[in-house]
């Protein structure tokens, strides 16, 4: 079975543990794992590279422009996904 490159919502449950998207949200914050809020319902969206990297407690380096305040700074052009 193959991976898919984001987590899926089941698994950002287990992960952060609440159900709701600004409880999680929180709770990536706190875990500092980079994420992007889909605008359309506000879930969000996690790359399991950026989880696996957090929770390994490898730095993510990014290069480029500074994002907007709201917005995570991954590398990731998050406004064409």
């Amino acid at each position: 079975m193959t991976e898919t490159l984001w987590l899926s919502r089941d698994e950002l449950r287990e992960l952060t543990g609440v159900r709701q998207h600004t409880a999680q949200q929180r709770a990536l914050d706190r875990l500092r794992i980079r994420h992007a809020r889909r605008k359309i319902d506000g879930s969000l969206i996690v790359s399991r590279e950026a989880a696996r990297m957090a929770l390994l407690g490898v730095p993510i380096v990014v290069t480029g422009a500074a994002p907007a305040a709201n917005e995570p700074d991954d590398g990731l052009n998050w406004k064409k996904a």
